[in-house]
């Protein structure tokens, strides 16, 4: 092991990228407009009741769109994903270009943008909000929830990896 590094930003970032995690897209409605963006700082926080947190920079355009009470999507890309995952983190994209979005609009409530083909889908509310440093951390009240079979996207090194999950697992 080595002597470690310094914990200055770039060498944290370093450290706490080696960590994998899924890449999620947010969306909500704001002033009757879709709004969303690509967020890999997502996790589950308890069962009873059911929580899961998100985090947001606060340099973010996007940021605006979401305070206590707004209702959300989350949307666990499918490893077939990347373009979406790159779509909504880039700022000059058209985020919801035809064929992004379910023809159903399939969340609890009907109304919320919803991404065709994921992994899994959250639906709930944003019932706190805290500060995170440079990051606004969002607790949601997880209404409702889908998976179906698809493979996640994943997130690590500062890189996205199409390679299933399974494969690394098994460590192909």
């Amino acid at each position: 092991m080595s002597d470690g590094v310094s914990l200055d930003e770039s060498g944290f970032k370093s450290v706490v990228s080696t960590f994998p995690t899924g890449i999620t897209v947010v969306t909500t409605v704001r002033d009757g407009e879709p709004v969303g963006l690509t967020v890999s700082s997502f996790t589950s926080v308890s069962l009873n009741p059911p929580l899961v947190l998100f985090c947001i920079d606060r340099r973010s355009d996007s940021l605006v769109a979401f305070q206590i009470g707004t209702e959300v999507v989350i949307n666990v890309l499918a490893s077939d994903q990347s373009d979406i995952a790159h779509r909504f983190a880039n700022d000059r994209m058209e985020r919801f270009a035809p064929g992004v979005l379910e023809d159903s609009n399939g969340d609890s409530r009907g109304k919320l943008p919803t991404i065709d083909g994921v992994a899994a889908t959250v639906a709930g509310t944003v019932v706190n909000e805290y500060d995170g440093g440079d990051h606004v951390i969002f607790l949601i009240g997880v209404e409702k929830a889908w998976c179906c079979d698809k493979e996640p996207l994943l997130y690590a090194r500062s890189r996205i990896h199409v390679r299933p999950w399974s494969r690394w697992l098994e460590g192909e």
